[in-house]
């Protein structure tokens, strides 16, 4: 994943950034855990992996397919 920005409530006043330029890969065989408060935006990392929020910015990838613009059940 390459600089996923995601905005709930885009331009309004209580618009909220969940995902702001985050960048992160993982190897073949390797696995992450993503910790972090309430309202870290863990929950809409994944969903933006499944294709259930839209992405503001940025793109994910599996090897050299690009997967951002793919359906979800495409996945």
């Amino acid at each position: 994943c390459r600089g996923l920005e995601i905005t709930f409530n885009p331009g309004v006043a209580d618009a909220r950034k969940a995902l702001d330029g985050l960048d992160f890969s993982l190897a073949e065989r390797e696995f992450a855990v993503a910790i972090g408060s309430n309202g870290a935006g863990k929950s809409t990392l994944l969903n933006a992996i499944a294709g259930s929020v839209t992405l503001d910015r940025g793109s994910i990838r599996l090897g050299d397919r690009d997967l951002t613009r793919l359906a979800p059940y495409r996945r």
